[in-house]
C-alpha cells in the first residue's frame, strides 16, 4: 500500500482535476476505472490513463485529466482511426445490451441477486469501455476540438445518448440486487456499493467484507491508475489535503448574472427548480441542474428551459434541448450554487447568459 504522500503525488502527476459532480457509487467507479483506463484502450487504442474520485456523504466528484484525453481523441480523428473504433464500439454496446436484457430476464431478486451480481461485475465495466470512448469525444469538444464538422456532432451525440440510456438501467438493477442482498445478510442495504469491482467479487465468493464501510460512507478517495493497484482512502488528513488542493474557489454569491454557453436559443422567464435525486417536477419552470441523464427525461420535457454546471455540446442536456427546441444554457459551473427553488430567472440562450430577477 503506497503512503499518503504517494497517493497525493500520483494524483498530482495524473493531471486529474475536478469533472462531472454526481450520484455514483463506489462500485460504480471501480467498473468505470476498468472501463475507461483498461477496456477503452483494446476498443480504440486510446485510454483514460487515470480516473478518480472523490465521495463526501455519498456526494461523488469525479477527477479526469480532460486534456489528456482530449489529445489521444485528437490524435485518433488525425489518423483517421476514429469511425473504426466507434464502430467496434457499437457493436461491444450491441452485445452488452442482448447480454443484459437476457440477464434481466433471468432475474428473480429472491433467487437470483447474487447470481446477477457475479455477472454484471463482468459486464458493466466492458459496458462502460464502449460508453468511455462517447465520453472521451464529448470531452474532446468541451477542450474546443474542432476536427469534427456540426453534422458529425449531431449524430454522434445522438448515438452517445442511445448508449447512455443503458447506464441508469443497469445502475437501478444493481441497487435491486445489492438491497436485496444486504437484505438477507442483515447488512445496511447500500453496503454493499461501498466496495470496488475486486472487493464486491471477493464478498460474492467467500461472504468477506471489507471493514471500512463505515468509513468510506463518510469520505473517501479513489485512484485507478492501470498499472498501479486500485487504491481506496477513507483517511480524514489526506482527504481534506485533496478537497483543499483541488476544490478550493471562492464563489460570490451575491451575483446575479452567470455565463454559459448557449445550446439552444430562446429566451424564457420563469422559476428556477433544482434537480436533486427523485425529485419529480411538473407544471412550467426552469430546471436548473448539475447535468443531466437520460432518467430525467419527463422533467426535462416539462421544463421551460435547462441551465447546468457541466457540460458541453455533446452532453446529454444539449441534445435533448435541440431535439426539444428547449432554450438551454450548459457550462455555467455555479448555477446550482447561485440558485435556489422558486428564484425568478430569466434564461437568455441567445447570449449564454442566466439572470437572477427575484428571490423566492
Amino acid at each position: 500500500m503506497e503512503d499518503e504522500q504517494d497517493i497525493f503525488n500520483n494524483l498530482l502527476d495524473e493531471g486529474l482535476k475536478p469533472a462531472l459532480k454526481r450520484d455514483l457509487s463506489l462500485f460504480t467507479s471501480s467498473c468505470l476505472g476498468e472501463g475507461y483506463t483498461k477496456l477503452l484502450l483494446d476498443i480504440s487504442g486510446i485510454n483514460y490513463n487515470a480516473l478518480g474520485g472523490i465521495s463526501f456523504n455519498g456526494d461523488y466528484q469525479s477527477l479526469i485529466n480532460e486534456e489528456f484525453i482530449s489529445k489521444q481523441v485528437e490524435k485518433l480523428i488525425q489518423e483517421e482511426r476514429l469511425y473504426s473504433a466507434l464502430k467496434k464500439a457499437d457493436s461491444i454496446f450491441e452485445e452488452n445490451l442482448l447480454d443484459f436484457r437476457e440477464l434481466v430476464n433471468k432475474y428473480n431478486s429472491d433467487k437470483n441477486a447474487l447470481y446477477f451480481l457475479a455477472k454484471i461485475i463482468d459486464l458493466y465495466p466492458r459496458y462502460l469501455a464502449s460508453l468511455g470512448l462517447y465520453n472521451a469525444i464529448y470531452r474532446y469538444l468541451n477542450q474546443g476540438g474542432s476536427s469534427l464538422n456540426k453534422s458529425e456532432i449531431e449524430i454522434i451525440g445522438k448515438t452517445r445518448n442511445v448508449v447512455a440510456s443503458l447506464y441508469p438501467e443497469i445502475e437501478n438493477m444493481v441497487k435491486i440486487c445489492s438491497t436485496q442482498i444486504c437484505k438477507t445478510s442483515n447488512l445496511e442495504e447500500d453496503s454493499l456499493l461501498y466496495l470496488t469491482k475486486n472487493e464486491l467479487l471477493e464478498y460474492l465468493t467467500s461472504g468477506t467484507l471489507n471493514q471500512s464501510i463505515e468509513d468510506r460512507k463518510k469520505s473517501y478517495f479513489h485512484l485507478h491508475i492501470p498499472t498501479k493497484s486500485e487504491i481506496v482512502v477513507t483517511n480524514k488528513e489526506l482527504i481534506n489535503k485533496i478537497n483543499k488542493e483541488l476544490f478550493s474557489q471562492n464563489i460570490d454569491y451575491s451575483i446575479k448574472d452567470i455565463n454559459g454557453v448557449s445550446a439552444y436559443p430562446g429566451l424564457v422567464r420563469g422559476e428556477a427548480r433544482i434537480l436533486r435525486n427523485n425529485n419529480k417536477m411538473t407544471g412550467g419552470f426552469v430546471l436548473v441542474a448539475v447535468s443531466t441523464n437520460p432518467q430525467h427525461i419527463d422533467m426535462i420535457k416539462n421544463a421551460m428551459a435547462i441551465v447546468t454546471d457541466e457540460g458541453g455540446i455533446l452532453s446529454h442536456a444539449a441534445i435533448i434541448a435541440r431535439e426539444l427546441k428547449i432554450p438551454c444554457v450548459i457550462g455555467t459551473k455555479i448555477a446550482t450554487k447561485i440558485f435556489k427553488d422558486g428564484d425568478l430567472i430569466e434564461v437568455d440562450a441567445n447570449s449564454g447568459i442566466v439572470r437572477l430577477l427575484s428571490r423566492k
